[in-house]
Order: C-alpha cells, then sequence, then structure tokens
C-alpha cells in the first residue's frame, strides 16, 4: 500500500513537472471556466498571444511565466508549458 502511495505521489511530480511553465518560451492558457482567454488579460503581462490552443478557450502564448502562475490563476486561468505533441510548431510554414 505504500509503495503504491509513493509510486503514484512521485508520478504526479514528474506529472506536474512536465507540464509547468518555462521561464521563457512557448505556454499554454487554459481558462478554468470554459469562457476564451481575452486579450485584455494578456495587455499587462509580457506574454504574445501566438494562436488559439487545442483545447476550447485556451491560448498558445510566448514570453516570460515569472510570478504569473498565481496571477493567472486567481484569474481563472491556468499556465502550462506547451508540450509540441499537443500544441504543434510554434509557426505556420507556407
Amino acid at each position: 500500500m505504500a509503495l503504491a502511495a509513493q509510486l503514484a505521489l512521485a508520478a504526479a511530480v514528474l506529472g506536474v513537472l512536465a507540464f509547468a511553465p518555462p521561464d521563457r518560451g512557448e505556454m499554454l492558457l487554459i481558462p478554468l471556466d470554459g469562457s476564451p482567454v481575452s486579450s485584455a488579460l494578456l495587455k499587462p503581462l509580457p506574454l504574445v498571444a501566438e494562436r488559439p490552443g487545442p483545447l476550447p478557450g485556451s491560448l498558445l502564448v510566448f514570453g516570460s511565466s515569472e510570478g504569473l502562475f498565481l496571477q493567472l490563476l486567481r484569474q481563472g486561468v491556468l499556465i502550462l508549458s506547451a508540450p509540441q505533441p499537443l500544441c504543434g510548431a510554434s509557426h505556420s510554414g507556407g
């Protein structure tokens, strides 16, 4: 039983670390209330909108996440790293 709990905790920690937002780079903003992330939310932040994210209302952004996790969470937005398999390349070819 204790081993199963330790393995579950280890898996949870690895999952959190895998999706922790980078200090700087591409990130995914996910609204917790289902409404789209607004551009007004981004204005005072060091983030630039790139394109819609893979989840309803989500947004891919680029910038610095320093100190933003709790600030965005209070506003109903979760900030995560943008994994390439889920979010695709950061630019479109043409």
